[in-house]
């Protein structure tokens, strides 16, 4: 569904007639709440997943969900003030404009928005998947309104903003209403204090690993003064959406299983990869060749450049679908993700600032790939030395390593096709 929802967002953009920058403008919104917020969230999130299976006492497992909710909340109130006071600062790095367009808006939608990102969690700890999927039907049929409605009604990207805030709030609410039905309301200072120990390194593994987006943005922002580069490189530099969020929903629901049983955990590990790679591989693929003349199609003509990113981002699902982070989260050794990430992200900075000149876009794209599977080499190779555990116990490896030729193969193939 988010996945959908993303996607029909994308074209109603392009075919509102609304300008290139202009789409700029929201896809730079965007960008500013995620870059305030994603580093902490994530880290809140897994460490939650983690912590909740091993709270055998109800009681404890009520106050922290509590916590959680109540840590996200100010947390959000901060990351918004932090945007509205460097909001002078940020405008010019990337929107080319004195003040980041909508600020006011922008914060009301972060604190709204990000502490609603517990609410599936919240499910997902509880077992209800059936109210995982009812709030999904609810919250991204709503996201999608609050886009396309005010374009069709003329109210232009103030009128999206606005509908935006309205929909981050009523998420907002929903949450509220869950922590009164499930949450105790009262603050365990021994538990949060264990809580934001593994919080702690989590997110700065998010910081420092997931950055690539957001260094990956700051260049392009700089390094091209064209308005119209950030739209185009942020609609191709995406994922499949089907892949990050299937492989984060699986790394999602197996930490607390390798939390409290590894062997179990690593064969779900190794079975779900490679229950996934025998078709999300072959979509990657199909894509691959259809995205060149798919891209202008679906959006428009300046989207062509867009279809390269594409490509280049498609070859990460090579790496993205290792998982060796579960086993290091589930035995909490968070420590070594951060050190990881470092490494990535020294690389993928000094790539890019180097292949941006020889490849333009591309060569931003290509060296997020590069960086990302180094930084899963670094956790495979950590979890045999550490933990005496070999890749092969929780990757297929014969199954990754041809499909992963395989998608290689087909990226060189589109490029001497097309160009």
């Amino acid at each position: 569904m988010r996945f959908g929802t993303t996607l029909l967002i994308g074209i109603w953009l392009a075919k509102s007639g609304l300008p290139t920058s202009n789409i700029s403008v929201y896809e730079t919104w965007l960008f500013l709440g995620n870059i305030v917020t994603f580093f902490w969230m994530g880290g809140g999130q897994n460490a939650l997943i983690s912590l909740f299976p091993k709270l055998e006492a109800k009681e404890s497992q009520r106050v922290l969900l509590f916590q959680s909710f109540l840590l996200f909340t100010v947390l959000s109130i901060l990351a918004a003030g932090a945007l509205a006071f460097a909001g002078d600062w940020i405008g010019p790095r990337f929107t080319h404009a004195e003040h980041v367009p909508y600020l006011g808006w922008l914060c009301l939608f972060v604190v709204g928005n990000i502490p609603s990102q517990l609410i599936h969690l919240f499910y997902l700890l509880r077992d209800q998947p059936r109210q995982i999927l009812q709030y999904g039907i609810f919250s991204f049929s709503f996201q999608l309104a609050a886009v396309i409605i005010p374009l069709w009604l003329g109210a232009g990207l103030e009128g999206v903003f606005i509908s935006m805030v309205v929909w981050a709030s009523i998420k907002y609410g929903w949450l509220v209403v869950l922590v009164i039905q499930h949450g105790k309301w009262s603050i365990d200072f021994s538990q949060l204090g264990r809580y934001a120990w593994l919080m702690v390194p989590l997110t700065l593994h998010i910081l420092v690993g997931n950055s690539v987006e957001y260094t990956d943005g700051l260049i392009v922002a700089n390094f091209f003064a064209d308005d119209r580069q950030f739209a185009l490189f942020r609609f191709g530099a995406r994922e499949l959406p089907l892949v990050t969020l299937l492989v984060g929903g699986i790394v999602t629901g197996l930490i607390p299983v390798a939390a409290l049983n590894i062997e179990n955990g690593m064969r779900e590990v190794r079975e779900r990869t490679a229950r996934l790679s025998h078709w999300l591989f072959p979509i990657s693929a199909v894509l691959m060749f259809l995205s060149p003349w798919g891209f202008p199609l679906v959006y428009n003509a300046d989207f062509s450049v867009s279809a390269k990113v594409f490509n280049v981002y498609l070859l990460i699902l090579c790496s993205r679908i290792l998982l060796p982070q579960v086993l290091v989260i589930s035995q909490q050794r968070n420590f070594m993700l951060v050190v990881s990430a470092v490494v990535e992200m020294a690389i993928n900075v000094g790539l890019s600032l180097w292949w941006v000149r020889i490849w333009g876009l591309e060569g931003i794209a290509m060296a997020s790939v590069v960086a990302f599977l180094i930084n899963k080499f670094n956790l495979i190779a950590y979890n045999y030395w550490k933990l005496g555990v070999p890749m092969s116990r929780y990757i297929p490896v014969r199954i990754w390593a041809g499909y992963s030729l395989g998608l290689i193969f087909c990226y060189v193939l589109v490029n001497w096709v097309y160009g």
